[in-house]
């Protein structure tokens, strides 16, 4: 199972990186740590052992002077024996997270984007395996196409599931927050929008809350700053709402 893990994890690294031709920047590393312990209390006794093995390896390559690209691959195990009076228990967890991203950025603007995925493996030796998948998808963008316009766009999805049939862990979040600003003068507006959507496909239901944020200010100081003049405005509208589709 270990092995197949690898060869998944190598083909994905590849796929991501075939296109990019001479590879400048790669680096890597990789841990080993083995543990053996025992005790005794009474007329107990126990003894055991833990072997942990981490390898990394990333490529980032600048393509273009605007354009960047990462990629990774991270392959952890961690193999654990206990044996408590001839009671032997035996567990082994595998991680397998391949990852791309992709930075875009200009003299005015700057656009991150990446996939990460994390494929954790549980082995309870005596009961079936169980594979927990986690998929992340993001982009982070700013803009500044005026002098004191920033403009900032951020999205996040999440995707939590197992390979269990029926399936017993199935879950997907999203993220939206977006940002405006603009300064003339003394004067400075503000509107943040924030919307955070969760799906639980295991108990059919779907929250949902959107949150609005004005913010207006005027800051300004007369007679060489012996006098200052400071006011705000904040308005925030926040919506909630549930669905629960039952059967």
């Amino acid at each position: 199972m270990a092995l197949s893990n690898v060869k998944r994890g190598i083909l994905i690294f590849f796929l991501c990186t075939i296109i990019v031709p001479n590879v400048w920047a790669i680096d890597g590393f990789s841990t080993i740590d083995y543990t053996i312990s025992e005790n005794e209390t009474g007329k107990e006794s126990m003894d055991s052992a833990d072997f942990n093995q981490v390898y990394d390896l990333n490529v980032n390559r600048d393509i273009t002077s605007l354009l960047r690209l990462r990629t990774s691959l991270r392959f952890t195990r961690f193999d654990s024996r206990t044996n408590t009076e001839g009671d032997k228990k035996r567990t082994t967890n595998e991680v397998l997270q391949p990852y791309l991203e992709v930075n875009f950025s200009g003299p005015k603007y700057n656009i991150n984007s990446g996939f990460r995925r994390s494929e954790t493996s549980i082995f309870n030796y005596g009961s079936s395996p169980v594979k927990n998948i986690d998929n992340n998808f993001f982009i982070r963008s700013f803009f500044n196409p005026f002098p004191n316009l920033p403009i900032s766009f951020q999205f996040e999805d999440n995707h939590s599931y197992d390979d269990l049939k029926p399936r017993k862990r199935n879950a997907e979040s999203t993220r939206i927050i977006s940002n405006v600003g603009y300064s003339i003068y003394r004067f400075n507006f503000n509107y943040n929008f924030n919307k955070q959507l969760n799906e639980n496909r295991i108990n059919d239901v779907v929250s949902n809350v959107d949150n609005n944020t004005i913010n207006l200010s005027y800051n300004d100081s007369f007679f060489r700053d012996v006098f200052t003049v400071s006011t705000s405005f904040i308005s925030n509208m926040t919506r909630s709402e549930q669905d629960v589709n039952r059967e």
